[in-house]
């Protein structure tokens, strides 16, 4: 077996570089708090990717800048993707974002689409 098989074998994660059980702790530390947590502060192109990679790579959803998140549903159950709570918070979320890459002269939709593997 090589190292790439091995990797997978135990769940490595080459989008997220994170191991099945890091991505589990991962998902674990964005549990809502209730007072929208330090991890949804989105002052920096840091914190927009952090973002992008969450809704990506750890919620498995494919995403675009534009929509609502009250509009996502999971495929399999039929099932809003995110409650109505989680659903405002990543709204603001992304309206921090689309103020962040502005400022920075970054365009959101290349970046949404680098961060899903979409553009180089």
């Amino acid at each position: 077996m090589n190292r790439l098989q091995e990797e997978r074998a135990n769940g490595y994660d080459s989008h997220t570089h994170m191991y099945g059980k890091e991505r589990a702790n991962e998902k674990k530390s964005m549990a809502w708090n209730g007072n929208g947590g330090h991890w949804s502060d989105i002052k920096k192109i840091r914190d927009v990717e952090r973002f992008f990679r969450i809704i990506y790579y750890i919620d498995e959803v494919s995403f675009h800048p534009d929509d609502d998140f009250c509009d996502y549903v999971n495929t399999t159950t039929g099932m809003p993707t995110y409650s109505k709570h989680q659903a405002k918070q990543f709204n603001k979320m992304m309206a921090d974002s689309f103020e962040v890459c502005e400022r920075e002269g970054i365009d959101i939709y290349d970046l949404g689409m680098r961060i899903m593997g979409l553009k180089s």
